[in-house]
């Protein structure tokens, strides 16, 4: 079986079930849980201090730590800030940035910061609940009252390639928790089944935090073209909230083409229609060929945006008009860059420029590596965006290359 050997986070883990279950060799994303080194025992976070030398240091090996790219071709000038090492992020209405990050144990856990780098708390260390369970994939409910995350189970398969599979950008092995904020009480949403065909990923609020979205698997990856990540489908509950906790009901599923793959990337600012990534058809190999797409929630129809390539990680702008996202369109090495377009899919505009060979915002990559744009997340007021980022050192060993993951901010301007 050949296959890309693509690195995308969502689903970049997934793939590995393919060595769990069929015991293959697969030149493909995602195993990196375990072998990922973000200098974690190293950070200053473990501490509590934020230290500017050390975040200089972490990204020494850019060529640039803030610089302004200005391309002819596009209508806005990008400002590119290192901001911390970690992965997965949102950005509250209220200001402030949820992320998760490896512990000094290699456990995810999740943490919160102002955007200024101030203020670091590690919000799931807060609950004993939680205590030695991977925590990540965070989503801010609207009022900041609440965050949902993706919680490991309690019990599950053990082994080194099982624990690889933990990453919250897996969801394997994983159920929904929402968090009080204020008390740091924890409730269980969802409980999937334990194996290695069932997971969640994404958690989205609607924005007056009376729906959760998600994506959920229900059957493991297979050899079989189109379905490399599994059955996957999209799910849409009432999040509820009163004197006995926090629950889901009135749980709705969707898979809008086929029963292939489907990411959930959240709701519209006004709730009508949801942004997700597929294959949409059986026979399409969904990392040569997954569109974002938005579906009516009314209606059901869909407006498909992208038409080519590997897209993923849409996300509205606050005011609805434009849509950030990944795609590795034009890049030889398939790793991925930000796109911003407008919000019907018109206007396609590139804003980073992560794997173009000798441009100022490519890392110093040697034959082999990639970088990969992944999750982001924007500010209230939609003028920049906070970034997951990550390099493969050798994507052709991906089972024990080096993986680092850091977060940028990218401030945005006409």
């Amino acid at each position: 079986m050949k296959m890309h050997a693509m690195l995308y986070t969502g689903v970049f883990f997934i793939i590995g079930t393919l060595f769990f279950n069929f015991s293959v060799s697969v030149a493909n994303a995602g195993f990196f849980g375990n072998s990922t080194q973000n200098t974690v025992s190293q950070t200053p976070y473990l501490s509590g201090i934020f230290n500017k030398s050390w975040i200089s240091n972490l990204f020494s090996g850019w060529r640039i730590q803030s610089e302004k790219i200005i391309d002819v071709q596009q209508k806005y000038s990008v400002t590119i800030t290192p901001f911390t090492d970690g992965g997965r992020v949102d950005w509250s209405p209220q200001n402030l940035i949820a992320f998760d990050r490896k512990n000094g144990d290699g456990i995810y856990q999740v943490f919160t910061r102002k955007p200024d780098g101030s203020d670091e708390t590690c919000l799931s260390c807060k609950n004993s609940q939680l205590t030695g369970r991977g925590v990540g994939q965070p989503a801010w409910h609207p009022s900041d009252e609440f965050i949902v995350f993706q919680v490991e189970k309690n019990e599950h398969p053990e082994g080194a390639f099982i624990k690889r599979q933990l990453n919250p950008g897996v969801g394997v092995f994983q159920d929904l928790w929402a968090m009080n904020v204020k008390s740091n009480q924890v409730y269980p949403l969802t409980n999937i089944p334990i194996g290695a065909g069932y997971g969640v990923l994404h958690p989205h609020f609607s924005s007056d935090g009376k729906k959760l979205a998600w994506s959920e698997m229900y059957e493991k990856p297979s050899l079989k073209k189109g379905y490399e990540f599994g059955k996957w489908k999209l799910k849409i509950a009432d999040f509820q909230v009163d004197k006995n906790g926090v629950r889901l009901a009135n749980i709705q599923e969707y898979q809008p083409g086929d029963d292939v793959f489907y990411e959930n990337h959240g709701f519209s600012p006004d709730s009508r229609q949801l942004a997700f990534s597929s294959n949409l058809k059986k026979g399409t190999v969904v990392l040569s060929n997954n569109n974002i797409y938005l579906m009516d929630l009314r209606t059901k129809k869909l407006t498909q945006l992208t038409n080519k390539d590997y897209n993923e990680h849409a996300q509205f702008s606050p005011d609805g008009k434009k849509i950030i996202w990944i795609t590795n369109k034009d890049n030889v090495n398939h790793g991925t860059d930000y796109w911003i377009m407008n919000a019907n899919g018109s206007g396609k505009q590139r804003l980073t420029y992560f794997n173009t060979p000798g441009h100022s915002q490519q890392h110093n990559l040697d034959i082999g590596s990639r970088e990969t744009a992944a999750d982001s997340s924007w500010s209230p007021d939609g003028n920049r965006f906070v970034a997951f980022y990550f390099t493969v050192d050798n994507i052709r060993n991906v089972l024990t290359s080096n993986v680092r993951e850091h977060i940028l901010m990218i401030t945005l301007k006409h």
